[in-house]
């Protein structure tokens, strides 16, 4: 039966050159690179040097083979339609009685072996000279970019719009809870002792008429106190006006003034006085007016009002 067209391997495990006769001092020994078999020409080619001249080849020993070609590096010769696989001893003698004789395998390539392990780490190689300098980058530059609110309880962030060379950076950051409710912010108004726009007649003597008077708990305030004066004595008088937290204590004060008011007809004058108290514990806050240390002579005034804001 004749095999299909295909191309064996004939795989040299074993070369021997044996050496029959002195060779000439020009021919080196004969040396089989490899073979291989076409079943579909029924030949066999082998390659190597020093081949020679005139070769006879045998398979396996016993059987002769038919010599198609030959020069130095290749030979051809024909073998049997049904070459059965297996391994052969393949004789091949040259004109000059040199003789080279190996061992081949005839037969279908076998499947790729498993990858061999990997070798050890080659030693490290030598350093490479300093590359050339680059060109000088441009300066980084960053911008504010957004800020947007959030609300309450979420993640602040802060993200790039632009490069890494040219940063815009958008905010997002949330608003704060709210805080717990103390009642806010209060206005509390003293009652004056005569009707709005009443005359208050301030008592002759180096003493304090009180104006306006508001009790106040413990506490941060601020104080403002208005008073509209006329004198109708008919001489200039000087007078003292004040707040205080207590008259008897002169650092119990927190705004006074010194005034000196003419006597004229439809003649007014305003004192206006202001400042900040804290209070420890609850208090009594008084606007008073009194004849100074010059001054001992009744005038009156009018329109006094006396407000405090703060929390309570």
């Amino acid at each position: 039966m004749k095999m299909h067209s295909s191309t064996l391997v004939l795989a040299i495990i074993l070369s021997v050159t044996m050496l029959l006769s002195s060779a000439r001092a020009d021919f080196g020994p004969p040396i089989v690179y490899g073979a291989t078999v076409d079943t579909n020409a029924n030949t066999l080619t082998l390659t190597g040097v020093n081949f020679g001249q005139s070769p006879t080849v045998t398979l396996g020993g016993v059987l002769p083979l038919t010599v198609q070609s030959s020069s130095g590096t290749q030979i051809v010769a024909n073998v049997p339609a049904a070459l059965a696989p297996g391994s052969y001893l393949i004789f091949v003698k040259f004109s000059n009685f040199t003789v080279a004789v190996f061992e081949a395998t005839v037969g279908a390539v076998g499947p790729r072996g498993p990858q061999g392990p990997a070798g050890p780490t080659g030693a490290t190689g030598a350093t490479g000279p300093p590359g050339a300098s680059g060109a000088p980058g441009q300066a980084a530059t960053i911008q504010v970019g957004t800020t947007t609110t959030l609300p309450a309880g979420s993640q602040a962030s802060v993200s790039n719009s632009g490069t890494a060379s040219a940063a815009i950076l958008n905010f997002s950051i949330p608003q704060g809870s709210p805080g717990a409710s103390s009642g806010g912010p209060h206005l509390y108004q003293a009652v004056p002792p005569a009707p709005l726009g009443a005359f208050v007649p301030i008592a002759a003597g180096i003493v304090q008429t009180q104006l306006e008077s508001l009790s106040l708990g413990p506490g941060s305030y601020l104080v403002l106190a208005k008073a509209v004066l006329v004198n109708e004595t008919g001489q200039v008088l000087h007078l003292v006006c004040l707040i205080t937290t207590d008259p008897s204590n002169p650092s119990a004060e927190i705004d006074a003034s010194d005034i000196f008011l003419v006597s004229a007809p439809n003649i007014t004058q305003q004192v206006t006085l202001q400042g900040s108290v804290s209070l420890a514990q609850a208090g009594q806050l008084t606007f008073s007016c009194g004849g100074g240390a010059l001054e001992a002579l009744a005038y009156d005034t009018a329109l006094s009002a006396l407000a405090v804001s703060g929390i309570n």
